[in-house]
């Protein structure tokens, strides 16, 4: 899923016009994702598994961005709310309620398009929080000098936190951000 959303990101990036703009500063936004959920496969094929294969989320983020020549760092924190995330991973049904991310950002600038990759670790908050870690591709748009739209594909990897099994998420997001 992560390469179709890195090629269709790509193609979009090849097929745009591109203008000079600036993505340096700090920009907050608001965001939403489609996110799968996958379980550890020994673990689901005991039968002790299942989970709400595709559910949404929505948040908040701020974002630092640095650019030096064509070149952008930066810094990222969002929080997502997650609505209609069910696992049942043999202990009962636990509601997935809330997730926090630290990452980083490196991209290259072209014009009004950053394509980038993100990195960092993550807290999913369900009966107590589990801690992972997560890595992505995406690129942002510069609508206007204020104005950014970003389409990122991430996924979430948490290592044993419900009864030894790995679970898995993979969202496609989409933000819009205001550069101040």
């Amino acid at each position: 899923m992560l390469k179709i959303i890195a090629i269709a990101m790509m193609a979009v990036a090849a097929m745009t016009t591109t203008v000079a703009a600036d993505f340096d500063g700090l920009s907050v936004g608001v965001h939403g994702a489609t996110v799968s959920t996958y379980m550890d496969k020994d673990y689901t094929r005991k039968g002790k598994a299942t989970l709400n294969d595709q559910s949404s989320a929505y948040g908040v983020h701020a974002r630092f961005l640095l650019e030096q020549n064509d070149f952008v760092a930066g810094a990222e924190v969002r929080y997502d709310k997650y609505p209609n995330t069910i696992i049942n991973a043999g202990r009962g049904n636990e509601a997935v309620t809330d997730g926090l991310d630290i990452s980083g950002i490196l991209g290259y600038q072209q014009g009004s398009i950053m394509p980038h990759i993100i990195f960092g670790m993550s807290i999913l908050e369900a009966k107590k929080p589990n801690d992972g870690m997560h890595y992505g591709l995406g690129v942002s748009y510069s609508l206007t000098d204020n104005v950014m739209i970003t389409a990122r594909g991430v996924k979430y990897e948490f290592d044993g936190p419900w009864q030894g099994s790995d679970l898995d998420l993979i969202k496609g997001e989409i933000q819009l951000s205001w550069r101040f």
